[in-house]
């Protein structure tokens, strides 16, 4: 019987005795018909295959001489812990198969010929087992990033109804004077308006991470990016009277993405830097290459980060409630761009600076070595506000 793959079944034979190694491809073979068997027999092969890490499952001989088998398990477990490891064991050593299974190994099967022929259905079962934790860690982590979705969602709308609520509270019982009414409606106003943003930024996550969006790639000029999400903050920074500043390298090249939806997580990064900055602060911009990456990177003047939390705060950038839809959606669209982000604080009190790192497109890649194109803090610099 053949176990359908779509791609060619590779085993790291553990053994000292090629017969051996010969009986269990015999039997794997006419299961496996693209099969690939990498024996293995000393300690210096066993490391170059795992270095390599191109295997999907371990047989192991538990008559091994260089290492126990227990020893080898725990290796195969500590370098590829998602490849499943079966023992082969000899005639007596099956009475003690349990503590094969009590050791970690997935399962084991005796190496003599006559009970060789339930490996191909024993491996077949192990590789199933396998694939089946990771599509349920696969949905733990899709479940995962749903309660984060839920949790942005309502917070955002929570806000803006709370607002609206209250002042129509107020207003139905009629105590609120002319002046008071009229700020009343202005603000019910606002907030109804701002809640109508907050579900087109739902619809829009929404799309993004159905993978309903698709991107117009080509060549990009990140300076003009810039430009476009400085227009779509509009009169976001002279509300709060922030000092915003924008410097693009000239000589920075073109990454490879969609303009327009380049433009709209920059303007998410903007807008939450803005939003953290207290009144009359500086908010700033910059695009540079670096070695081999082209760079974005918003500095704010707001609370910062200790330098304990960082690493923290960075895994966990763009998602939460306190990152808000904004943030949440600029983290997504970057990612689609094949683009990474990081934080840099000095500390407390000290502002934070979010770093979006693009690669260079292959065709765009100079054939030398890449200098360090990062601008220096006075010069050689467009100006754009």
């Amino acid at each position: 019987m053949s176990h359908a793959r779509s791609s060619p079944l590779t085993v790291l034979l553990v053994v000292n005795d090629p017969a051996v190694a010969l009986a269990v491809e015999r039997s794997l073979r006419p299961a496996f018909p693209a099969l690939v068997v990498e024996p293995i027999t000393d300690a210096g092969a066993l490391q170059a295959a795992l270095a390599g890490s191109r295997f999907d499952v371990s047989l192991v001989d538990s008559a091994v001489r260089w290492r126990s088998g227990p020893e080898i398990l725990e290796e195969l477990r500590a370098r590829a812990p998602d490849r499943p490891v079966l023992m082969l064991a000899s005639a007596a050593a099956a009475k003690r198969g349990a503590d094969a299974l009590k050791a970690g190994f997935d399962d084991y099967v005796v190496r003599s010929p006559g009970h060789l022929i339930r490996l191909p259905l024993a491996v077949a079962r192990a590789l199933e087992r396998t694939a089946a934790v990771r599509r349920a860690e696969q949905a733990e982590r899709q479940l995962h990033s749903l309660l984060e979705h839920l949790d942005v969602l309502s917070h955002e709308l929570r806000t803006p109804l709370n607002a609206m609520v209250g002042w129509i509270r107020l207003l139905a019982m009629g105590t609120l004077d002319g002046d008071k009414a009229r700020q009343a409606l202005d603000t019910i106003e606002r907030n109804a308006y701002a809640q109508g943003r907050v579900i087109d930024q739902i619809l829009e996550l929404s799309r993004i991470v159905s993978g309903a969006i698709q991107l117009d790639r080509r060549a990009v000029d990140l300076g003009s990016v810039v430009r476009g999400a400085l227009e779509m903050l509009g009169s976001l920074p002279q509300d709060k009277a922030i000092r915003l500043t924008a410097e693009v390298d000239p000589t920075a090249p073109p990454v490879l993405g969609d303009s327009a939806r380049l433009q709209q997580a920059v303007s998410y990064l903007l807008s939450n830097a803005i939003k953290v900055t207290p009144r009359g602060g500086a908010v700033g911009l910059r695009v540079y290459q670096h070695a081999s990456r082209v760079e974005l990177a918003v500095t704010d003047a707001g609370p910062g980060i200790p330098a304990h939390l960082l690493a923290g705060i960075t895994a966990r950038f763009g998602r939460g409630k306190l990152a808000g839809l904004g943030l949440t959606i600029a983290r997504h669209l970057v990612h689609l761009h094949r683009g990474a982000i990081r934080l840099d604080s000095a500390g407390e009190g000290q502002g934070t600076t979010v770093i979006v790192s693009f690669p260079v497109p292959a065709p765009l890649d100079p054939s030398t070595s890449l200098v360090d194109r990062r601008p220096p803090q006075s010069g050689g610099r467009d100006s754009l506000v």
